[in-house]
């Protein structure tokens, strides 16, 4: 079997992107073909609200199809496949029966819009669950008032001319009212830059950023987060770390840096909570440094003795401390006037009493393990002043604990 890189000129293929026609037909829901696309997490509720704009103001905007004989549909799997690491298959995939050559409907745009029209056949808009008493409907009874037919046909725009990497441009460029979270975008454009790379080993970035209409450094972003360790990708999956902080690590990894450095760097951002633009301050200093002729992380991360650098770290780390300090004295105050108000109390779920005895106790034996530090870099008579506060609400928290 033919690799990808046998079967298709780039240029040509490419220079044809904006050419497909298309054409207004009726198909039914269940002769749709819906494959791995850009987005893949659609939140229920935002669904269910397209769902009842559509059977308020009716589809302004069919979905976009794209209908394949066999032998495309198998080169579409084929890219589909090898972008996304999916294993479609042709025998699982609905056919058009009534054609003397088999042909398939496969959903290019549209998936929200789609899933909406199947959420308004089978369970029906709000209006009309109120008129049956918000009793379940008999699946198309909701579809056929508001669009005039017995079946599941729907208008689709059908072309049957564009071609599979034609398809994925107009998937990329479609505006469907909720763009997809950008580490949806990094997961597609990685693979699929890296599969044009493969026709063509010059084609370049902002050729292919233009291709999809996006801009350069988004698009180099998006390659760089794909090319990182999977954990990474499942940490801003889950929130741990923002797409934003993957990228500064996507920016080490560009720069040479072992897996287990970028594992240190990644939790030196979720373990001091930096936001995107101070770790990129951070990594920026890093790799200035490192550029200077320094050879690994930690020797540049742990570097003592070099006044100018700990003055570049310390700007960057004190406002982020300062901020820290005062939302701690600000949380501290606010607590103590709810208390001298009367407003919070042990039998409180959220804020009590407790839960804020916890928070104090906590801070106060922080300030006693830094008693040591802080007195080599305190001026005597500060640190006199200090200790004595810091014995006195000592004192206090013990008898609170008793």
């Amino acid at each position: 079997m033919r690799t990808l890189t046998d079967k298709y000129d780039i240029e040509s293929l490419l220079d044809r992107a904006k050419h497909p026609t298309y054409s207004v037909k009726e198909l039914s829901l269940n002769s749709v073909n819906i494959l791995t696309q850009v987005r893949r997490n659609f939140e229920q509720s935002s669904i269910e609200e397209l769902a009842q704009n559509i059977a308020l103001n009716g589809l302004i905007q069919p979905p976009t199809i794209a209908q394949y004989d066999q032998k495309t549909t198998e080169q579409h799997l084929e890219i589909i496949n090898t972008i996304h690491g999916q294993s479609h298959k042709l025998i699982d995939l609905k056919k058009r029966r009534t054609a003397k050559n088999p042909s398939y409907f496969i959903l290019i745009a549209g998936e929200r819009r789609f899933r909406a029209l199947n959420l308004l056949y089978e369970r029906g808009c709000r209006r009309c669950l109120d008129e049956n008493g918000n009793s379940p409907l008999t699946p198309g009874i909701c579809f056929k008032s508001h669009f005039q037919t017995n079946s599941k046909k729907m208008r689709f725009s059908v072309s049957n001319d564009v071609i599979p990497f034609q398809a994925l441009l107009v998937q990329f460029s479609e505006n469907d009212y909720v763009a997809p979270k950008p580490h949806e975008e990094a997961r597609v454009y990685g693979p699929y830059f890296r599969l044009l790379r493969l026709i063509d080993k010059n084609y370049s970035v902002s050729k292919f950023s233009r291709r999809v209409a996006r801009g350069t450094e988004k698009v180099k972003n998006a390659i760089g987060y794909f090319d990182l360790p999977a954990k990474i990708h499942k940490y801003v999956e889950d929130s741990v770390i923002s797409y934003g902080v993957a990228n500064q690590l996507a920016r080490l990894q560009q720069n040479g840096l072992t897996e287990d450095e970028i594992d240190h760097w990644l939790i030196v951002a979720v373990s001091k909570r930096y936001n995107v633009t101070t770790f990129k301050k951070v990594i920026d200093l890093f790799l200035e440094e490192d550029n200077s002729g320094q050879s690994t992380l930690y020797e540049i991360w742990e570097k003592k003795n070099n006044a100018s650098c700990r003055a570049k770290y310390k700007s960057i780390i004190d406002p982020q401390i300062d901020i820290k300090l005062l939302t701690d004295n600000l949380y501290l105050k606010n607590v103590a006037r709810l208390i001298q108000d009367g407003l919070l109390v042990e039998e409180d779920e959220i804020y009590s009493t407790k839960r804020s005895k916890r928070y104090l106790f906590d801070l106060v034996d922080v300030q006693k393990e830094l008693l040591p530090r802080l007195e080599k870099i305190m001026k005597k008579d500060e640190f006199s002043v200090f200790k004595k506060k810091m014995h006195q609400v000592s004192s206090v928290t013990k008898k609170m604990s008793a």
